[in-house]
């Protein structure tokens, strides 16, 4: 475990770093809250309970994992306590470990063996062994936690297929599983994983593009492609992902805040509503690709349920998901409560340049004049235009467009800022330290603050 805020000699933030590093017979291969971390050359073998768990910014490069070595049955429990016992618990144990948000993690060159049923003593790959009822996986997603950010990208995964069963281990129910209370809405139904080579799910793209793989309970959410063979589900998973040909999609990620707000997180609002409720329990509306036909219903896809063509969110504020809306398409937000009087968008994970569209119903009567958007950065702001459609506002990153005729308002997000001489624009990454986190030609784009927009 890892110190939390590395510095170098002069005192400037710094990697701490891990080289040619090898455990066994440990609780956890390697874990911490540090933030900033790079791990080059690390091998765990025989791991109690997890191999991999690590939080914030790391690079991992050429990781190791042997789940289970052929010593590993001679190995005894070292007590009779629940967690002295998990060892030789072949439903318990995760070769990794994902958290929930705040990650910039960038796995390279990772090998894995001997993690399969057959290594965890399990029904039915091993004659007489226990039937795997335990929430466990090779990748285990921990689903009650908080909402994610775009967090996860991999490549250039290798798996010693004849220690794993066959090539069939990438679709076992032991690969993929989640773990904790499955009524939290954000970590079920937000998720995300870029397998950029298709090597993590060996999954082969039509387009030499990388794979994006998002919970098939948040139904269309992440359905990038309705054309053949550009999605497929693995339902064989303990927690079942949707698989897409990414292509020239981007993932984004934002808070969407209904004013008033708590310090720099979530709504106050549902405090007001109720003030035992709990924000990732309760649901606060719904998100629907444009082109879909929705539902409206308040009650539609309460997890663990799979939602259809719309997509229930809670009181979390974070918002993430797959778009690309500079000719078509949009995110249409709904609101149980109704329209909200202030809604702020902040806290922005988007690429540079791209387009993201979104929308949401107005009350009728609501005219023009009732309407205001602008950007806020620091105690700087820039008012938005008014358009005369919605095509004008994808192609221009100022103006908002107030469809009277069907109470609809459309707007278009970006990482932006409003500088001093009261222009406004992309954010420029490097003089406001927010440059992303780029390892061996793949990258996780940051995030804006509060106060930057």
């Amino acid at each position: 475990r890892y110190t939390r805020y590395t510095k170098d000699d002069n005192g400037n933030n710094d990697f701490f770093r891990v080289y040619n590093t090898t455990v066994w017979l440990v609780n956890v291969g390697i874990t911490g809250w540090g933030k900033r971390a790079e791990i080059n050359g690390f091998e765990v073998s025989d791991f109690q309970n997890r191999a991999i768990f690590v939080l914030f910014t790391v690079w991992m490069n050429s990781v190791v994992i042997n789940c289970r070595s052929s010593n590993a049955h001679h190995v005894p429990d070292p007590g009779n306590g629940s967690k002295e016992k998990l060892f030789n618990n072949g439903k318990s144990w995760s070769g990794f470990f994902t958290y929930d948000h705040l990650m910039k993690h960038i796995l390279t060159n990772w090998a894995v063996s001997n993690c399969g049923g057959v290594a965890r003593g399990l029904s039915p790959w091993v004659e007489g062994g226990d039937e795997d009822t335990g929430n466990s996986g090779f990748v285990t997603v921990p689903v009650n936690g908080l909402a994610p950010e775009v967090q996860l990208v991999s490549s250039g995964m290798t798996y010693d297929w004849d220690s794993l069963g066959g090539e069939e281990f990438v679709n076992e129910s032991i690969f993929f599983a989640a773990s904790g209370p499955d009524g939290i809405y954000s970590m079920q139904y937000q998720s995300n994983w870029e397998d950029s080579d298709g090597s993590w799910t060996n999954r082969v793209s039509t387009t030499n593009t990388s794979t994006v793989m998002g919970p098939a309970r948040a139904g269309n959410w992440w359905h990038l492609d309705s054309r053949p063979g550009k999605c497929e589900i693995r339902d064989g998973w303990k927690f079942p992902q949707q698989l897409c040909d990414k292509d020239d999609r981007h993932l984004g990620s934002m808070f969407t805040v209904v004013m008033p707000q708590i310090n720099e997180q979530g709504s106050a609002v549902l405090a007001m509503l109720d003030p035992n409720a709990n924000a990732r329990k309760t649901r606060q509306g719904s998100m629907t690709h444009f082109g879909l036909m929705g539902d409206s219903s308040v009650t539609a896809c309460t997890p663990p349920q799979t939602c259809g063509e719309t997509t229930a969110r809670s009181w979390d504020p974070d918002l993430t998901g797959p778009y690309n809306h500079e000719q078509y398409g949009g995110w249409y937000l709904a609101f149980d409560q109704g329209t909200p009087t202030h809604l702020s968008i902040q806290k922005i994970q988007l690429d540079d340049d791209s387009t993201m569209i979104q929308a949401m119903a107005l009350p009728p009567g609501t005219t023009s004049g009732d309407v205001s958007i602008y950007a806020a950065s620091r105690s700087r702001t820039y008012n938005f235009a008014p358009a005369t459609s919605l095509a004008e506002v994808r192609s221009n990153i100022e103006k908002y467009y107030h469809d009277e005729t069907t109470n609809t308002l459309y707007w278009r997000v970006i990482a932006g800022y409003v500088n001093n001489d009261g222009t406004y624009g992309w954010i420029d990454r490097a003089s406001q330290g927010v440059v992303g986190f780029s390892r061996a030609g793949l990258h996780v784009t940051d995030t804006t603050s509060k106060n930057q927009l």
